[in-house]
């Protein structure tokens, strides 16, 4: 829908553009042989040319992590047509969101965002998730960091990860398939879209630092161990949801209170429990991806049943052990 996106800070911190750029596809977990395999087939959605231009300004810091920071948003222009007038009435949802890596956290970023057009051909986004409007990256000059807001002193964020004193400045985390189970594994198999992609051996770069931002709606509450626990109907549609990205082939694999939170406004019917569902689904770069086509009843179930298992269990409530 859009290839530019300006982010403007509050309280006179200018604004940088970014420009639309393509996703870091995954390898293929295959569940019924528990193998992981190269997919050739499996790239980054074509970046749209010429399509638009997002203009938001940042308000609230509304989640803050390892990776990244989201926050709040007003849209203050949304052009699409080629002749650049403003569209009077928006195509987005009333509230948006913008997720915004930090500079060693880029890749990270990129997976999240392919994991999203997994998503939507899986017809699963807008449904059990937020509508995502794509994901732009700029390089900025040393001198231009930090934005936005990462150590700024008005701002009032640290610009380290909370609770991450040692994290490396140069380095991603590593993902889910950047090393396979065994040996070996993949030999054989040509090179997939992820082996191609240049986030494959992405590094950050001090000297030529890299800004990558997300954008989505905006969803509410986060799920309360407190409350929302206790509510059997809550428990129920959470179930649904999980069931849903089961049926996708998608395991998420970061599953806690944070990563749950009250659809958007604008959810679409679930056509698979015959409701609109009341919680979405969100926080997608740990996720593993299989192929739903052509796969026995028994690997779906068995996807079905790890899905469940991670909810509510020790690491929802504690997020201390190894995801899985």
């Amino acid at each position: 829908m859009f290839s530019v996106l300006t982010l403007t800070g509050p309280r006179g911190l200018g604004s940088t553009t970014l420009s639309r750029h393509e996703t870091f596809p995954a390898r293929q977990l295959d569940h019924g042989v528990s193998k992981q395999r190269n997919r050739p087939d499996w790239v980054a959605a074509q970046v749209p040319k010429n399509r638009g231009h997002l203009t938001l300004e940042l308000g609230e810091r509304i989640g803050s992590g390892r990776s990244a920071d989201v926050y709040a948003v007003k849209v203050v222009t949304a052009v699409l047509r080629d002749d650049g007038v403003p569209c009077t009435e928006s195509p987005l949802s009333s509230e948006l969101c913008v997720k915004v890596a930090r500079p060693n956290r880029c890749r990270s970023l990129a997976r999240e965002a392919w994991v999203y057009e997994q998503l939507a051909e899986r017809a699963l986004q807008g449904v059990i998730t937020p509508n995502y409007y794509g994901f732009f990256t700029t390089t900025l000059a040393p001198e231009q960091l930090p934005f936005p807001l990462w150590s700024n002193e008005d701002s009032g964020v640290d610009a380290r990860p909370r609770g991450k004193e040692n994290d490396d400045p140069t380095r991603d985390d590593s993902l889910c398939d950047d090393v396979t189970w065994e040996r070996d594994e993949c030999t054989g198999y040509p090179p997939g879209g992820r082996e191609l992609s240049p986030w494959v051996d992405w590094r950050p770069d001090p000297d030529s630092p890299c800004v990558s931002a997300l954008v989505m709606a905006r969803g509410g509450a986060k799920y309360s161990v407190n409350e929302d626990e206790w509510d059997q109907s809550v428990r129920q549609d959470v179930v649904q949801i999980l069931d849903d990205l089961s049926a996708g082939f998608i395991i998420h694999r970061d599953l806690r209170p944070a990563n749950i939170v009250r659809a958007v406004t604008d959810t679409r019917k679930c056509d698979r429990h015959d409701c609109v569902h009341e919680w979405n689904l969100i926080d997608f770069a740990w996720s593993v991806v299989d192929e739903p086509i052509g796969h026995k009843k028994t690997t779906e179930d068995f996807v079905r049943k790890l899905q469940q298992r991670n909810y509510r269990s020790s690491y929802f409530y504690t997020a201390r052990h190894p995801r899985g």
